[in-house]
């Protein structure tokens, strides 16, 4: 699979999830998962090199009350985080 060519929210919401970029995985993935109002929102977070995302997803868990595993990128932006960097 060329990762090159794959979609970056795809790429973020597995990142997010702690999902592998496989076939199946891309295949579970629906359109209003990937979705987000700010365009840049994943290039700026989600994707950033070498970000731990564990305290982020504790952030989203203790901000929404949700489950992150379950999390959309629109639901991860609309939380707001901070994103420290």
């Amino acid at each position: 699979m060329d990762n090159n060519n794959l979609n970056k929210n795809i790429k973020a919401l597995l990142k997010w999830r702690g999902l592998n970029i496989t076939e199946e995985n891309i295949k579970n993935i629906e359109q209003n998962e990937i979705t987000c109002s700010y365009n840049g929102f994943v290039d700026f977070t989600i994707l950033r090199k070498k970000l731990d995302l564990d305290s982020f997803r504790n952030q989203y868990q203790k901000k929404t009350g949700e489950s992150w595993k379950k999390a959309t990128i629109q639901k991860i932006y609309k939380a707001s985080i901070v994103w420290s960097f």
